[in-house]
């Protein structure tokens, strides 16, 4: 279950660049995000441990990038975990995969939303401007333009601005969420809740039958947020890399 979760999961938020490697995938995007500039060692490997290892450290330092892995409790070699504590790498970045289940939940109208399957330059720079991404705008949108499954783009405005936007892609039968943002003057207002509606309405029009998304053990709000919505968590992952 983690490991076809965790393909979706790579497959809605693509890498610019992607290695196969005996069973670990290995994913560059010019550092924009950890998920898209890790190695997902969710197969079965049977090359030693220490070649592969030291493959993947010189593939990474050539892209001007630290090594590091997103794991789950269910990776390849099933030891790694150890393996890589024993070699100093730190764990770091807890989080959670958590899901929702489309069917068993009342979606009302949200208004207040402005839904685009096609990337408008309005959201994308509101997009950059509330997550203060400036230095990796293009990476990011070079993400975006490179999926290849149907994508949803929501907004909502006050008073001709963007206050708070998010990005939902369809994967299979599942609706991945990402990027949900709220400016900070503009919270506790329920945008968040219409945002995530909006976007899971979208997903189960075009037929998902869960929603997925993933967050930070540290963000207690939006974890608040998530459970009161009707999610649950389906398993945590960590990082681990070397400081």
């Amino acid at each position: 279950m983690i490991r076809r979760i965790e393909e979706a999961s790579m497959n809605a938020w693509p890498a610019l660049q992607t290695i196969l490697y005996d069973g670990w995938v290995l994913r560059c995007a010019d550092g924009y995000t950890r998920r898209a500039n890790s190695i997902y060692p969710i197969y079965g490997s049977t090359d030693d441990i220490e070649e592969k290892l030291a493959y993947c450290h010189t593939l990474f330092r050539y892209r001007g990038l630290k090594m590091v892995f997103k794991m789950t409790d269910d990776v390849f070699p099933p030891d790694l975990d150890q393996i890589l504590i024993d070699l100093h790498y730190l764990r770091q970045a807890e989080s959670s995969v958590h899901m929702i289940d489309l069917s068993a939940i009342k979606i009302g109208e949200t208004p207040v939303t402005h839904d685009s399957i096609d990337m408008e330059d309005n959201w994308f720079n509101a997009h950059v401007r509330l997550n203060k991404i400036e230095k990796h705008a293009a990476t990011f949108k070079a993400m975006l333009e490179s999926t290849v499954q149907p994508e949803c783009f929501s907004r909502i405005e006050h008073r001709g601005r963007i206050v708070a936007c998010g990005l939902a892609v369809l994967e299979q039968d599942m609706v991945w969420l990402f990027d949900i943002t709220v400016h900070e003057d503009f919270r506790k207002r329920g945008f968040g809740t219409q945002l995530i509606y909006s976007l899971l309405r979208w997903g189960r029009n075009h037929k998902a039958h869960r929603g997925y998304l993933q967050v930070m053990q540290e963000n207690k709000p939006a974890l608040a947020l998530y459970k009161k919505l009707g999610f649950k968590e389906v398993y945590k992952y960590w990082y681990r890399t070397r400081s």
